[in-house]
């Protein structure tokens, strides 16, 4: 039985390999296993439910001509790296959260529990700053319960870039007033909270010396700007905790 909330599962290029693999590790970036030996680029893996096996993509270097998005081939192995089979891909969206979103030419203005009255969104003075430079698009919502808390977070599509590179901004909501305020960035892969909904993963990118390089940060929930690297790669990587709620 694998100790939830002690393992994360990695793609990325960690030790000098041209092509980015598949790794299990403990949330510091120690006891690092490789688990595929893969010709294609790994993806967006994902622990299972029950932590019985990591779902994974491989990116086969072409592009879907409609939607302008990667092709990628799903599959599907055991904590070990074992037992790889085809997959299919993973289903979308967020269900950590209940609220429905209410939104006015694709930009957030309200939300409501199911059957419930219409709550507006109360921008703060700073998160009116952001709504001005970027709107808050409904395109990519995710919604998670902040622990100990009566507030959500409510993690929005693309804001912008910075010296880190490529960032998203998330704001936090008092479910009883809609109040509203900035809470933290994260990376391009989105977070990944832990099962004790107490700290999250995330990867950035940014330029050193003229090349990018790619890192997991680990993040806490209270104080979400406070991000520790633990690890870099020269290409993509992507991050996901084991027992734990992508978002």
């Amino acid at each position: 039985m694998l100790p939830k909330d002690k393992l994360l599962v990695v793609a990325g290029a960690l030790s000098g390999e041209k092509i980015p693999q598949l790794w299990r590790m403990n949330p510091d970036g120690s006891a690092r296993l490789r688990l595929t030996h893969e010709k294609l680029p790994c993806r967006q893996p994902r622990w299972s439910g029950d932590a019985t096996s990591i779902l994974y993509a491989l990116d086969t270097g072409k592009t879907n001509t409609t939607t302008g998005e990667s092709v990628l081939t799903w599959m599907r192995c055991a904590p070990d790296g074992s037992k790889r089979t085809p997959a299919s891909a993973p289903e979308t969206g967020s269900p950590i959260l209940k609220l429905e979103i209410e939104s006015n030419s694709d930009l957030v203005t309200g939300f409501r529990a199911p059957g419930g009255p219409l709550r507006k969104l109360l921008l703060s003075p700073a998160a009116e700053k952001f709504w001005d430079e970027t709107g808050i698009s409904g395109g990519a919502l995710n919604l998670i319960a902040l622990p100990g808390t009566t507030a959500f977070v409510l993690a929005t599509q693309l804001a912008g870039g910075n010296r880190e590179g490529k960032w998203h901004t998330a704001l936090k909501v008092e479910i009883a007033t809609g109040r509203a305020e900035p809470w933290g960035e994260y990376g391009y892969s989105g977070f990944c909270v832990s099962p004790n909904n107490r700290q999250f993963v995330t990867c950035f990118n940014r330029l050193v010396d003229r090349k990018e390089e790619h890192a997991v940060c680990i993040g806490s929930m209270d104080a979400p700007r406070n991000l520790k690297r633990i690890l870099t790669s020269p290409e993509l990587i992507f991050a996901d905790w084991c027992g734990g709620k992508r978002v």
